[in-house]
């Protein structure tokens, strides 16, 4: 799998869709991030990581700040969760304004 990725890559590749979302809701909180990052990288790979090591940080960092921001959590502790020097960093990596709502699709018309 990738190693590096631009943050507009991650975005692309990992912002979780709405059907996705959907899956999560039967999972404890315990095991969401991981079921996430597996589902991903599924769809990304054709296949499950073997290992740990075969899944990039910065996608863990990304869904993991997103997941605590959209919890009402504090950009200045995902900070310092992250080890960010910078809070523009870790802002870098909070894709949650990269979701789309239903409501929005139904408004394409086709």
């Amino acid at each position: 799998m990738k190693q590096d990725w631009h943050p507009d890559e991650l975005a692309q590749h990992w912002t979780l869709s709405a059907e996705e979302r959907e899956l999560l809701d039967s999972k404890t909180s315990a095991t969401r991030l991981s079921f996430a990052v597996l589902l991903k990288a599924f769809r990304f790979d054709g296949r499950f990581p073997e290992r740990r090591e075969d899944v990039a940080g910065r996608i863990v960092t990304a869904t993991g700040i997103t997941a605590y921001l959209k919890n009402s959590g504090k950009l200045e502790v995902a900070q310092q969760i992250a080890n960010h020097e910078s809070p523009r960093t870790t802002k870098l990596y909070d894709r949650r304004q990269d979701e789309i709502s239903l409501d929005e699709i139904e408004r394409i018309a086709i």
